[in-house]
């Protein structure tokens, strides 16, 4: 059964293609490759529901010179994940380097 939970993960020293290799491993799922101008190069996963998953560097912008998701600017790759089944939450925590940033839960 899926939740309505809000996770941020980060890790500090993997690349984004391990991570996405990894959470592809561990959750049997296989992520999209994007592009935008806000998110830059990013993968996106969304199921068959509302589990969505987006995993991203945190670059830092030639703008302002701040990192994309300035509330975590040690983290160089961010992973937002909602609505998965409960247990999904429990392996990216497991997840080599993963640091749980956030969880939030919507009743």
């Amino acid at each position: 059964m899926n939740c309505r939970r809000y996770d941020e993960y980060g890790w500090t020293d993997r690349q984004i293609d391990q991570v996405a290799a990894d959470i592809g491993d561990v959750l049997a799922i296989e992520f999209e490759a994007r592009n935008s101008l806000y998110r830059g190069d990013y993968y996106r996963w969304h199921g068959p529901g509302e589990e969505d998953l987006i995993l991203q560097e945190n670059f830092v912008e030639d703008d302002d010179g701040l990192p994309t998701d300035d509330r975590h600017p040690h983290h160089v790759v961010l992973l937002y994940a909602s609505r998965l089944p409960h247990e999904w939450f429990d392996r990216l925590a497991a997840i080599p380097g993963a640091e749980r940033l956030a969880s939030r839960t919507v009743s």
